[in-house]
């Protein structure tokens, strides 16, 4: 059968192929055909595209997964391997389902369904930068894809960067091997998801995370940032944050500068940090007007290094008054 007699057959016999289980079988006859005629390379091409095409009508993982229960055991690792992403293609398939999302369905699938499990790097995965997808197609992607496995990334790295209208929800996300999410909402202007659950311990930057996240607002009171060594402009200019933080382990930090800077509704009770390793805090609370001064003032700054340019006006190793003027500035 040629691909051209199966397309003839869906279209003549659609109402055949309107439940999930006669779905699966026309998809399964299609690959069989697939694997049958795999000396043809046109026709292997033809009956690729015209699953994935197919494919691409089920927008979400419920659906394809449903449809997947039909297929027969040789099939379904066919399908997946026409699915599958790797850090090879996912940032070309990213840029052009940004770009033309209709056009990236017919090569690529349904974005949402896209298997992500070999990916390792999805730094800039969705970020606005002219040399890659652009501002303004960055700007607007706000798809669904909190079913995505994301189990083998290590780094996130300015994956939302600047995706001002992104706010999906990513609660289920299993991020346990990320060590890097250095800007990765940054700009990400309408981000407000619930990121509470993240396991986050193998994470060691958080460089500007949240920084220009206007909405941001979530729990991370449960945060394990015992590894984590920079939050430098972390939540800076988050204007409506103010979570609590008083239970952070932040005794492994050692760069603080700028990291509420502008975050003008913050005033978390953040007195019991161990803030011992920290060199640099410089602009540290600058504009956050909420935040409460005195509640840090027993902070302990071993790790500030006294002498010829004294930081923040410091006179010994404990926050004096004259330090405020360089924290709050």
């Amino acid at each position: 059968m040629t691909v051209a007699a199966l397309k003839a057959e869906l279209d003549a016999n659609f109402i055949k192929y309107k439940s999930n289980k006669k779905k699966a079988a026309l998809v399964t006859l299609l690959l069989e055909t697939l694997e049958a005629r795999s000396n043809i390379p046109r026709l292997n091409e033809d009956v690729q595209g015209y699953i994935v095409s197919f494919l691409s009508g089920f927008n979400s993982l419920h659906m394809a997964t449903q449809l997947a229960r039909g297929f027969r055991p040789r099939a379904k690792p066919r399908l997946d391997a026409m699915l599958k992403r790797s850090d090879a293609d996912i940032k070309v398939a990213a840029k052009a389902w940004c770009e033309d999302a209709e056009a990236a369905r017919e090569i690529y699938g349904h974005i949402s369904i896209w298997n992500t499990s070999e990916v390792t790097d999805m730094r800039d995965l969705f970020a606005a930068d002219e040399e890659f997808i652009g501002y303004e197609a960055a700007k607007q992607f706000n798809e669904d894809i909190s079913r995505w496995d994301v189990s083998n990334v290590t780094t996130m790295e300015g994956m939302f960067c600047e995706a001002e209208v992104f706010n999906r929800d990513l609660s289920s996300w299993d991020v346990s091997n990320v060590t890097s999410m250095e800007s990765m909402f940054e700009g990400a202007s309408e981000f407000n998801g619930d990121l509470s659950l993240w396991d986050i311990s193998n994470v060691t930057t958080m460089h500007g995370m949240f920084a220009a996240a206007k909405a941001f607002n979530g729990d991370l009171s449960s945060w394990d940032v015992s590894n984590v060594t920079t939050m430098k402009g972390m939540l800076s200019k988050t204007s409506v944050f103010n979570g609590d933080l008083s239970s952070w382990d932040v005794s492994n930090i050692t760069t603080m500068e700028n990291m509420f800077e502008g975050a003008s509704s913050f005033n978390g009770n953040i007195s019991s940090w161990n803030v011992k390793k920290v060199t640099k805090m410089v602009r540290m609370f600058s504009g956050a007007s909420a935040f409460h001064k005195n509640t840090i003032n027993r902070w302990h700054l071993e790790g500030i290094t006294l002498g010829v340019q004294l930081p923040f006006g410091m006179t010994d190793n404990i926050i004096s008054h004259k330090m405020y003027g360089d924290f709050f500035g």
